[in-house]
């Protein structure tokens, strides 16, 4: 069984929450997974979207890799968490974290 975890993949992935749903089968019952998003809309990327500069990169927020996006609030990885049966800890410990790096 694994006790922590340390996800800075969920944008690489598809399907982030089938990810959990299986992290959670190997998970001890007080085990912990911290996950951490990169914000799309950080001062410099959000202004280049407002001027319709949307281009992957070699690297970075825009790493040509990522399928999937996240900024303000993390609503989709939030709802991934709850959907896979981790605790409401988990929500707001999210939602903190997203507000302090905001």
């Amino acid at each position: 069984m694994i006790s922590s975890c340390f996800l800075i993949i969920f944008e690489h992935f598809a399907y982030p929450a089938t990810l959990l749903k299986q992290l959670l089968q190997v998970l001890s019952p007080e085990g912990v997974v911290a996950v951490a998003l990169p914000n799309a809309l950080f001062l410099l990327q959000g202004m280049k979207f407002l001027c319709g500069e949307f281009e992957y990169e070699p690297s970075g927020i825009m790493d040509n890799t990522h399928l999937r996006f996240y900024a303000f609030g993390y609503r989709r990885c939030i709802t991934a968490i709850k959907i896979n049966g981790l605790s409401s800890q988990a929500e707001l410990n999210l939602s903190a974290a997203a507000s302090q790096a905001a």
